[in-house]
């Protein structure tokens, strides 16, 4: 999402001057490609203003509430009208990220129109995407399947984000400032495309690796969630046969099992990024709002990762937490981990 901008918004901009030019001769309106491009961000809309920001996405994008509010004014979509009103802020803050003079008319010369009290839609499943949002009561997951060799990719295959009451629990890190390193053959010992700092496993060690060979397998869009095999997404050599994962989202919170099978013994660490400092307590940790179990014994460190990058600090200003639980070694692994409210004994 927040890269619209400068794709559908961009696509927007050149299907007015078709019209225009045209004279009305040439619209684009209902084409489901055009529609769906320039509906993405409300497929992708959170609670509280979030966004699904996997990849290089800020959590909190500056998104162009004029375009958005005109896209969904010219798909006849109330929803799409809804965000872009909510989205329309001060004038330097819309220009921040796509600094065009036109847009700058088209701002001060579009009228808000429609309602700011934007309602993000119900579940979304994007197959090609291998994108799926579930909500139930005041839960919200995002999970991934896809490949690893995507554009702004993020070695993050199977990764997953969850929102309790509208706030990020576990979180994706998203973007920072773009430098030469982040396009160069040094990306990835950029922290924040790692795997090592995504909610995924490592299996002897090993982190995901870069490129589209490297993807999920049997992903199945869930009535309550996501399954699918993300052994793919790891290199040969380390080891791993099957690994399968599976998200499942009720009214109480979150269960996320692992069951991975090995070619040779090894330990497995599985990291979750959080965004509230976490507290261990008997069985598991307390983090915010949401307490957190698994199975023991597995081995508890957690660091905490100053947000020092102002890109992200302005989606997560302060801290991130970084938390890493390790088994023993073996050829076989399962867990079960689940999340729910932190006064509940669930």
């Amino acid at each position: 999402a927040g890269y619209w901008n400068m794709a559908g918004g961009a696509l927007l901009d050149c299907l007015e001057l078709l019209e225009t030019l045209t004279g009305g001769r040439m619209t684009f309106w209902q084409e489901p490609k055009v529609r769906n491009i320039l509906m993405f961000p409300v497929r992708a809309a959170l609670e509280g203003g979030w966004f699904v920001n996997f990849a290089d996405c800020d959590a909190r994008p500056l998104l162009s509430g004029e375009r958005l509010q005109l896209a969904g004014e010219r798909l006849g979509d109330a929803a799409l009208v809804g965000l872009g009103v909510r989205e329309r802020g001060t004038l330097s803050a819309q220009l921040d990220d796509v600094p065009h003079f036109g847009r700058l008319l088209r701002m001060l010369f579009h009228p808000t129109a429609g309602s700011a009290d934007f309602v993000p839609r119900g579940d979304v499943w994007l197959p090609d995407l291998q994108l799926r949002v579930v909500r139930r009561g005041a839960w919200t997951l995002c999970a991934k399947g896809g490949h690893n060799g995507e554009s702004h990719n993020h070695n993050d295959v199977g990764s997953l984000m969850l929102y309790a009451d509208a706030e990020p629990a576990l979180v994706d890190a998203g973007n920072m400032v773009y430098t030469g390193k982040t396009f160069s053959s040094e990306r990835y010992t950029l922290w924040n495309v790692r795997s090592a700092y995504h909610n995924v496993p490592l299996v002897g060690g090993e982190e995901q690796r870069a490129g589209t060979q490297y993807a999920a397998r049997d992903v199945r869009c869930l009535p309550d969630g996501l399954s699918l095999d993300i052994a793919g997404a790891y290199p040969a050599g380390a080891g791993v046969c099957s690994l399968a994962r599976g998200m499942r989202l009720t009214p109480e919170g979150l269960t996320l099992t692992d069951h991975a099978l090995l070619s040779r013994e090894a330990p497995m660490t599985w990291v979750f990024m959080l965004r509230q400092p976490p507290r261990p307590v008997p069985g598991g940790l307390v983090s915010g709002r949401v307490r957190m179990a698994w199975p023991a014994p597995l081995r508890y460190a957690a660091e905490e990762i100053p947000v020092t990058d102002s890109r992200m600090a302005r989606n997560f200003p302060g801290s991130l937490w970084r938390v890493c639980l390790t088994s023993a070694p073996a050829l076989e692994h399962q867990a079960i981990f689940t999340f729910g409210r932190a006064d509940s004994d669930a």
